[in-house]
C-alpha cells in the first residue's frame, strides 16, 4: 500500500490542529480541499485576513471607521470572547454600543495570555466610556470565568459575565 505524500500528510495534520476537528474530519477536509475545493480562493481570503489590520477600538478586522463613535455615556460596553458570540447577540438584539472582541480566552496552558488577547487595547477602549458597565460574553469554563474576572479587576469596572441570552435581557432593559 502506498503511503500518503508528505505535503498531503502535513495538510491533514494542520487541519487536525484546528479546534473541534479530529483526525477523520481533517482527512475528509484535506481530500475535499485538494481534489474539489477552490484552494486559490481560500488561500487568497486567508492571506487577506491574516494581513488585515485589527481595529484598536474593537479588535475586529474590516470594522466600520466609526465603530466606537457612539454615545460616550453608553450604559454598557460589550466584550465577547469570539466573533461567533457577537454574531449570536446581533441576531437577537440590535446593539449599537461600544464593543470589543477578544478572539479567545485566557489560557496559560494553551499559551494565551493578556497580550495575545490585546488586553491593553481593550483597557484603552473601555476608558473611553467611563460610565459603562461591562458585559463579558465568554464561555462557562475556567478560562471564560478567569478572563471575565481579569477584565473586571484590570478595569476596576463593575459588570457581569453573561450568556448571550442574559446579555439580550440586559440590553433590552429586562433585568
Amino acid at each position: 500500500m502506498a503511503s500518503r505524500p508528505r505535503d498531503y500528510q502535513l495538510l491533514c495534520e494542520a487541519i487536525d490542529g484546528l479546534p473541534g476537528i479530529g483526525a477523520q474530519a481533517a482527512e475528509r477536509l484535506a481530500e475535499w480541499l485538494v481534489y474539489r475545493g477552490d484552494v486559490g480562493q481560500l488561500s487568497d481570503i486567508l492571506t487577506r485576513i491574516k494581513h488585515s489590520e485589527h481595529c484598536k477600538h474593537c479588535n475586529r478586522i474590516q470594522c466600520q471607521q466609526d465603530c466606537q463613535s457612539g454615545d460616550d455615556a453608553a450604559r454598557f460596553f460589550v466584550v465577547t470572547s469570539t466573533e461567533m458570540l457577537l454574531e449570536q447577540l446581533s441576531m437577537l438584539v440590535d446593539y449599537c454600543g461600544p464593543l470589543f472582541v477578544l478572539h479567545g480566552e485566557l489560557s496559560p496552558a494553551n499559551g494565551t495570555g493578556p497580550s495575545q488577547l490585546c488586553m491593553d487595547d481593550l483597557l484603552a477602549s473601555v476608558e473611553a466610556f467611563p460610565d459603562a458597565s461591562l458585559l463579558v460574553l465568554s464561555s462557562d469554563s475556567v478560562e471564560g470565568r478567569t478572563t471575565a474576572e481579569y477584565i473586571f479587576r484590570r478595569t476596576g469596572r463593575g459588570g457581569e459575565r453573561v450568556s448571550v441570552e442574559r446579555a439580550c435581557e440586559i440590553l433590552r432593559g429586562h433585568d
